[in-house]
């Protein structure tokens, strides 16, 4: 556990990269320092009037999707099937210098789903496009909607990726694997 002084002083010292930066990379760098002995994918991303801004490691990313239809999905990053990169401490890990720097375009009304590869390994495209589609008939309640959506997107997949029987974007590739599912984010923009 960080003392309180120390935690504080990262935190200036974090808050003087962002502020003073013109990259994500300054906070990739700060939760490589904190990793110590794990490793993990990770996607960060800001909104910025019409445009995200985003950094991507490994297999974790977004989607973009407007009147139903993804627009925009970000790359995987791997060294070899599913073989990500990943930041930490480790040998073998990467640092943040891997990541990819992300610039989309948003309209009003698009919806943003950030999730790691147990979203993205588990539910073809045009099914995610389905479950947000099939949901906007709730928009109406957009206090909710967002944790609403990711619970159902999250669910969908952890059903699909528990399933021997159906195909998924990843079983097209390796029928042995099984995969975890976590949805990161939802955000809906207004």
């Amino acid at each position: 556990m960080f003392q309180t002084t120390k935690l504080m002083d990262i935190l200036v010292n974090l808050t003087y990269l962002y502020f003073y930066t013109t990259k994500f990379k300054s906070l990739l760098y700060f939760l490589n320092f904190c990793a110590k002995s794990n490793s993990s994918t990770t996607c960060i991303l800001t909104l910025t009037c019409d445009t995200t801004h985003a950094v991507n490691v490994g297999d974790s990313g977004f989607v973009v999707i407007r009147d139903g239809v993804i627009v925009y999905k970000s790359e995987i990053q791997q060294k070899g099937f599913n073989y990500p990169f990943q930041l930490g401490n480790g040998v073998k890990l990467d640092d943040p210098s891997v990541a990819q720097e992300i610039k989309a375009t948003v309209r009003i009304g698009d919806v943003i789903v950030m999730a790691t590869d147990g979203l993205f390994d588990n539910v073809h495209n045009h099914e995610l496009e389905k479950l947000v589609h099939d949901s906007l008939v709730d928009l109406h309640k957009l206090e909710t909607f967002s944790k609403m959506l990711a619970q159902k997107i999250a669910k969908y997949a952890l059903q699909k990726s528990e399933s021997k029987t159906l195909y998924t974007p990843f079983s097209e590739s390796a029928p042995n694997f099984t995969n975890i599912v976590l949805v990161a984010s939802v955000m809906t923009l207004q």
